[in-house]
């Protein structure tokens, strides 16, 4: 049984046995209190060590402050991250290079292929 819970930037949904899905719904995350409790719950919900498909498609702005923050308290082993267009991907890209940070990490414009990548990483999803 899948498990979804709601935060105050969005969603996570449980995709597999390790493998979660978190998609944001607000447009900027400028506050580190706004994504302290998301990343909390996830971790209760979902544990430590898995695998996560992270949506910003309608993430338009993150404070450096905040990815900070996230980079610094991520306990995944890879994250596929969904944006919309080919310049976020080279952007997205960027970041990661630049940040390097201390899981694997890749950008995608389809969900399909960040799925596959995240199962050729060692995540299982639930099968339908």
């Amino acid at each position: 049984m899948a498990k979804e819970i709601q935060t105050e930037v969005g969603y996570l949904l449980q995709l597999g046995p390790n493998i979660a899905k978190e998609v944001y719904l607000v447009p900027e995350v400028k506050d580190i209190d706004m994504v302290k409790g998301h990343v909390q719950k996830g971790q209760e919900i979902f544990g430590a060590g898995g695998y996560c498909l992270s949506d910003i498609r309608k993430l338009k702005s993150i404070s450096r402050e905040v990815r900070e923050y996230l980079k610094g308290h991520s306990t995944v082993i890879a994250a596929a991250i969904l944006v919309n267009s080919g310049l976020s991907m080279m952007v997205g890209n960027l970041f990661i290079d630049i940040s390097r940070p201390p899981y694997l990490a890749r950008v995608f414009r389809k969900e399909s292929a960040a799925l596959k990548w995240l199962e050729e990483q060692g995540g299982i999803l639930y099968s339908e």
